[in-house]
C-alpha cells in the first residue's frame, strides 16, 4: 500500500488530496511544515512526499534538499506544489505542480510517477539478471 506524506503550512488544499489519495487507496499523513516533515519522516516509512513551496519553518524547496542528502530518504518521490510562475532550478524533485492543483491532478501525477519508478526498477533488475527487457 502507497504511503503518502502532505506537506503543507495551510489546511486548505491538501484536504481534498488527502481526500483522492484516500479513495484510490493511500495511507496519508499530514505535517504543517518541512521541520515536522523531516522529524516524521525519520520514524515512519512514505513512499511520496507532497510539498507546498512556501512554508514558514522550512520550504518544501530546503525539504527536498535536505531528503536529497539523506541515504535513507533521498530515493522518495518528492513532488513540489508551488504559485511560483517559474520552478527553483537548484531543486531535484520528481514533479513540480502550480497551483492551483486539482486532487485528481495530483494523484495521476502520483500513479504516473511511481509506476515509472516500479518500470525502471524492473528494467534495472532484468539488465542485473542479464535478461532483455
Amino acid at each position: 500500500m502507497l504511503s503518502v506524506l502532505m506537506v503543507e503550512s495551510g489546511k486548505g488544499a491538501d484536504t481534498s488530496w488527502q481526500a483522492i489519495c484516500e479513495m484510490r487507496g493511500y495511507v496519508t499523513f499530514y505535517a504543517a511544515d518541512g521541520k515536522a516533515a523531516l522529524g516524521f519522516l525519520q520514524g515512519n516509512d512514505i513512499d511520496v512526499v507532497v510539498a507546498d513551496r512556501k512554508m514558514a519553518d522550512m520550504s518544501g524547496c530546503d525539504l527536498c534538499y535536505h531528503l536529497r542528502k539523506d541515504r535513507r530518504l533521498a530515493e522518495l518521490v518528492f513532488i513540489l506544489v508551488s504559485d511560483a510562475p517559474s520552478p527553483p532550478a537548484f531543486i531535484y524533485c520528481d514533479a513540480i505542480l502550480h497551483k492551483p492543483v486539482a486532487a485528481s491532478v495530483l494523484a495521476s501525477e502520483i500513479d504516473r510517477i511511481v509506476a515509472e519508478r516500479h518500470m525502471n526498477g524492473r528494467q534495472k533488475a532484468a539488465r542485473v539478471a542479464g535478461l532483455r527487457y
